[in-house]
């Protein structure tokens, strides 16, 4: 199973993250949502072999997911903090 791995975190301005395990398939997607599960960011496919960056600047302080879709499932996540 795949996982993510963020960093920093807590997170200042921009979030950075990388796919790690097993290989995704063409069609996944990433997201970040805030606790009440607002959508604050999403995207397609991505090179998943690279370092995602992500611009956090503006976003309320607080606790948020980073999730990994595969057909609309949810199949990793990870929380991070945005100061």
């Amino acid at each position: 199973m795949p996982s993510l791995t963020i960093y920093p975190n807590p997170v200042g301005d921009l979030l950075n993250f990388q796919v790690r395990g097993e290989p995704l398939a063409q069609y996944a997607t990433f997201r970040v949502v805030s606790l009440e599960g607002k959508a604050m960011w999403e995207t397609g496919q991505v090179n998943v072999q690279a370092t995602v960056a992500v611009s956090v600047a503006g976003w309320p302080a607080g606790t948020y997911f980073l999730q990994c879709l595969e057909n609309g499932a949810v199949i990793c996540s990870e929380k991070f903090v945005n100061q």
